[in-house]
């Protein structure tokens, strides 16, 4: 079967023809009825209005000048209820110049009235040419509407079988038939690799399932899927469901019992299918990228753990290798959760805060032992050993996407307040917050404990030197923070 081009049948097309020259009209009437029109003739505007409130017509030719009511006041009283109709206007010469008719009044033709009829079926030729095109316009633009209605169900995330079904649920308002069926191949179980077979989906004859698809259409649908085209046949249309990623993923077949494939028709499903075909592939797309995500997920989990227990021995060896600094990082990140909250910092930050705490001095693994055990005073190649620490930790903890929020307080919790800290040198607000609580907290719980080079300070000494570093080495709010803690006993410490 070929496809139906939209012809201009004339018998397909009503015409009304109002003038109160009934003479005139039935004259008219008759000539246009020997050319094929079906059209109607009308004396009494009242009638007229009627009629084409009542019936739909697609043409009305109009006298301008009638005793009853002008033309203008007609087409007024039309485009109440009708804004679309198509009015030629007849008038004689005299009674009003061409061009002011056409500005002022809402009109679509122009004719001067008289007893020729050629000119009259030359503007009616045209004139109904342009109805056709409004109508293929308002065909298409009420189609395209309701596939846009339509997008929103089909890419809802949903299983493959309710997706199909919708495809043919939103396909009938569409093109106006009750039999079709959609065949998706192809389709990957990603949960254990193999394949699921044919997914199938139908509607009116093909409700009852694949069986009911006689070997003719069959043999249709191998020639639709190989050729990769569009295939008319007998009162039907299969649609190959082609993506360029995954190939012919399937086929959509919609039968007409009573109504001509035409250009139009094929191009609504055309655009139909496409969308239909995209939302399967994204469907596909979804399910490879949940597949392999689950799988980087299980391996990303396995490793995380392994590297988060492995920092966690670091932390806990390098307390280890001294018992002088023994349980340093959990005063640290006790002092700094209590600073946080004295400051009503937020859970999150808090619980950030707390983790840095737990993990400052991860980097000083790298650090020779003789170096973190040493007595006396260190030289000056040895400090800048021990300086490297922040950045070591950074990089060991970086490696580990749950630790990334904390990276930056972990190098930067050596920065002082006047900018003479290490190792970027970073002075006042350009350190991060967080990183400023963790420099006092350290300071405070190295003051507050025996070293292997000297021992542990008083509490008025601690709060001395705490007040001779505020504004240099410590932030100044953070440092009036602490000492009322000391003070209230939050932060209790051994006199």
């Amino acid at each position: 079967m070929r496809i139906r081009n939209n012809a201009t049948n004339l018998h397909d097309y009503k015409i009304l023809l109002l003038d109160d020259d009934g003479k005139y009209v039935a004259k008219k009437v008759e000539v246009l009825k020997s050319y094929g029109y079906q059209v109607e003739g009308e004396t009494i505007v009242e009638n007229a209005l009627m009629k084409l409130q009542s019936d739909t017509y697609d043409l009305l030719i109009l006298d301008y000048l009638m005793d009853e009511m002008r033309g203008d006041k007609v087409v007024e009283a039309i485009r109440k209820f009708d804004k679309d109709l198509y009015i030629l206007l007849l008038t004689g010469y005299a009674e009003a110049p061409a061009l002011e008719i056409m500005n002022t009044l809402d009109i679509t033709g122009y004719c001067e009235k008289s007893n020729d009829n050629n000119q009259l079926l030359i503007l009616i030729k045209s004139a109904l040419k342009s109805v056709d095109m409004m109508k293929k316009v308002k065909k298409t633009r009420d189609g395209f509407n309701k596939i846009l209605v339509a997008v929103p169900n089909i890419y809802k995330i949903q299983s493959i079988n309710l997706m199909i079904n919708d495809i043919l649920e939103e396909l009938v308002p569409i093109v106006d038939t009750q039999n079709a069926f959609i065949l998706v191949d192809n389709i990957t179980n990603y949960e254990n690799n193999n394949r699921d077979g044919n997914f199938f989906c139908g509607i009116g004859t093909f409700e009852e399932g694949f069986h009911a698809i006689s070997d003719e259409l069959l043999e249709q649908i191998h020639f639709a899927r190989s050729e990769k085209k569009i295939n008319v046949f007998g009162n039907g249309i299969f649609i190959p469901l082609s993506d360029e990623r995954y190939g012919t993923l399937g086929i959509l077949y919609v039968q007409f019992n009573n109504k001509a494939i035409d250009q139009d028709l094929v191009q609504q499903l055309t655009i139909y299918t496409a969308i239909a075909t995209n939302a399967i592939t994204n469907f596909l797309l979804q399910n490879t990228i949940k597949a392999i995500n689950e799988e980087l997920q299980h391996t990303k989990g396995e490793m995380g753990t392994w590297y988060v227990n492995t920092v966690e021995t670091i932390r806990l060896a390098i307390d280890a290798k001294d018992h002088y600094t023994g349980g340093h990082s959990e005063m640290v990140s006790e002092y700094a959760v209590k600073i946080g909250r004295a400051m009503d910092l937020p859970d999150k930050l808090i619980d950030l805060v707390r983790d840095s705490g737990t993990f400052h001095d991860v980097g000083k693994i790298g650090i020779d032992d003789g170096i973190l055990k040493k007595a006396g005073r260190l030289t000056e190649e040895e400090y800048e050993e021990v300086k490297k620490h922040p950045q070591r930790g950074a990089v060991i903890l970086a490696a580990v996407p749950m630790f990334k929020e904390i990276v930056p307080i972990v190098l930067y919790h050596h920065e002082r307040y006047d900018g003479k800290g290490y190792p970027k040198g970073l002075s006042g607000n350009e350190i991060p917050l967080l990183a400023r609580i963790l420099c006092v907290a350290d300071a405070l719980d190295a003051m507050t404990t025996d070293r292997i080079y000297r021992k542990r300070r008083s509490l008025s000494d601690t709060i001395n030197e705490l007040k001779i570093g505020s504004g240099t080495q410590f932030d100044p709010e953070i440092v009036e923070v602490v000492i009322q803690l000391i003070e209230n006993k939050i932060i209790d410490i051994d006199d």
